[in-house]
Order: structure tokens, then sequence, then C-alpha cells
């Protein structure tokens, strides 16, 4: 198409040899990026907020209790599981941009921890990174507003911990991984990385 440019790349295969590899299997770049982030920091809420993240949570579980309902603080503007998950106690939505998972008093979890979704990664004007300090801007001035300035120092994006970075390709024609045993060694999984 006129104006539009192509990105061709030739496939890797380990069935086949360089000198039978053709033309058919160059393929096209249709869309690729971040799809998936999880973040991580260790400076957990105060004793206060923590509290009343709790009383959020109690509310959660009275909502879904007595109408089976979900629960949206007005304090979070957001949404409050009625249930915790992997070891933290408090789990907060916001539908479609992330996910905040929060926990007090175990130091060898993360005092908070933060899933970007795919549609706010793809869709903020400001790309990947400015959805991640926008979120990291909201956990800052709600959850640890009562900090003191040397933990929200500590609250930036270049200190996280970073636990997991999915990244997608969609593209047209040319290879499509079979995962037979060659191949399945060109994907990283987290069991085989140590």
């Amino acid at each position: 198409m006129e104006g539009e440019s192509e990105i061709v790349m030739s496939a890797r295969t380990t069935d086949k040899t360089p000198e039978e590899t053709q033309a058919e299997h160059d393929f096209r770049v249709l869309f690729y990026g971040v799809d998936t982030v999880y973040l991580s920091w260790s400076e957990q809420v105060t004793a206060k907020t923590y509290e009343n993240l709790l009383a959020e949570k109690k509310e959660a579980q009275a909502a879904r209790k007595e109408r089976n309902a979900v629960y949206c603080s007005d304090w979070l503007d957001a949404q409050v599981y009625p249930t915790g998950a992997d070891g933290f106690q408090v789990l907060i939505d916001r539908a479609g941009e992330w996910t905040i998972k929060v926990q007090h008093g175990n130091k060898q979890r993360p005092g908070i921890y933060l899933e970007m979704r795919s549609k706010t990664l793809h869709t903020h004007p400001g790309g990947p990174w400015a959805a991640c300090e926008e979120a990291l801007a909201w956990i800052r001035d709600t959850l640890y507003a009562d900090a003191s300035a040397q933990v929200q120092s500590k609250l930036v994006m270049g200190k996280e911990k970073l636990s997991r970075y999915d990244i997608h390709l969609d593209w047209q024609g040319g290879w499509c991984p079979t995962l037979e045993p060659g191949e399945y060694r060109q994907f990283i999984k987290p069991s085989r990385v140590g």
C-alpha cells in the first residue's frame, strides 16, 4: 500500500536448512508491543492505610454476601475484591487498566504488586511507560498518601522489581510455530530461566 512501510523478517525454523528457506517464509509484522507488565515495590503501606483497606475488603464481603454484588470503593475509585490473592490480603481492580495487590507485615513479600493490563498499555497516549507511571502516581497519591517522604521517594519507576513482562507479535504469512522440540527452545518460560 502506498505510504505504508512494511517490516519483512526472515523466519527461523529448525526443520529447514538455510538453502531451503524461500520467499514464502517471509512474513510481515502487523503489530507488536508490550502485552502485560507485573511490577512490585517492597515498601509497605502504613498500618492506618492497611486498616482502611481491610475495612474496604469487609464492605466487599458484605456486598457479596447480602446482594451477590461487587463493591466499588468511593475512596479508591476502584473495585475491591472480597478475597485476597496469592498471599496478598487486599485486591484492588480498576477494570481494563490494572490490578493491585496489597499486603502488610510480611517482609518476604512486596508491599505492593501492580499488574498492568494490555488494554491500558496499548491505548495510553504516552505508551506503556507512561501508563505504568500513571498507575504508580495513583498508588502514591492514594495508598501511600500518609507515608513518609522517604517511602514515597522509593515508589518511582526505575526502583521497581519487574516480575513479568509479556510481549506480543502479530504477523501475517510465513512461519507458524509448531512448538516441536527444536522450536520449543526458542521460547523462554519462567521455569527455564530460573
